[in-house]
């Protein structure tokens, strides 16, 4: 992500503020976990549109309860629980972050399925406008945000995904930058 003009800053503040959230949504996120019935429940074939959407929101609240618990700045609170949930939602766990000449964001599909829907999110716009309300609700500054996938990370995992089937993705790269007009994906 880049600020115009540049601030290295930012990205190192944002940058930490967004690994101290994905540690906080890890550690809620356990095998006995509220955080994993409700993803559970989601996956209920005979569950009615009005009962998943109620059990989306149990999830939003909770991750927003566990920020708020682990500190995590109140006025990005809900925009970034929203991030979150729509990732752990698909199967999608954000393992490390860091700053350079943007954010980078390193994401771990768990199947198939899950590359395919972070495919559909990016593709969709849906991940990029999560990620804009999150970068905005932190800096309160309104930005024009850039998501880049290079076709080489894209297929690199995929190519994994191939090699060791039955295996996790390793790592499927996101690089945000703000201020830039053109989205280029794939």
């Amino acid at each position: 992500m880049k600020v115009h003009p540049s601030d290295r800053s930012f990205d190192k503040r944002y940058t930490k503020a967004l690994k101290e959230a994905g540690r906080i949504v890890s550690r809620k996120n356990t095998k006995r976990s509220e955080i994993a019935s409700l993803l559970k429940k989601l996956k209920k074939k005979n569950l009615s549109g009005l009962e998943k959407e109620e059990v989306r929101v149990k999830l939003k609240r909770r991750l927003s309860e566990a920020l708020v618990e682990g500190e995590f700045s109140r006025r990005a609170t809900r925009t970034t629980s929203m991030v979150f949930a729509n990732l752990i939602m698909e199967g999608i766990e954000m393992v490390h972050a860091k700053p350079g000449d943007s954010i980078i964001m390193y994401l771990k599909c768990k199947s198939v399925k899950s590359l395919l829907s972070l495919r559909d999110m990016v593709l969709s716009g849906f991940l990029l406008e999560l990620l804009s309300d999150a970068i905005e609700d932190f800096i309160q500054v309104r930005l024009q945000i850039q998501l880049i996938i290079t076709s080489d990370d894209y297929n690199l995992c995929l190519s994994y995904l191939s090699s060791v089937a039955g295996k996790f993705i390793r790592l499927l790269l996101l690089v945000l930058n703000v201020l830039s007009k053109v989205v280029y994906i794939f």
